[in-house]
């Protein structure tokens, strides 16, 4: 099992040269599951934005919000 946390996903979403060396590694781990944990999903969805995905969701308290 491969676990990425959020420096993995921004250096994935950003491109660099860490970037192609970790896509390659990736894909020389095809046989491997790759996850990624709940606090990084989290990070990235914040992104600096008060009004930006799970701050949205959060906010939220009924179905039709």
């Amino acid at each position: 099992m491969i676990v990425l946390d959020t420096d993995h996903l921004s250096c994935l979403e950003w491109g660099s040269a860490e970037s192609a060396n970790l896509r390659i590694r990736l894909a020389e781990a095809s046989d491997q599951i790759v996850v990624v944990s709940i606090a990084s999903y989290e990070e990235q969805m914040h992104h600096g934005s008060k009004d930006c995905g799970i701050v949205f969701v959060r906010k939220c308290t009924a179905v039709d919000s």
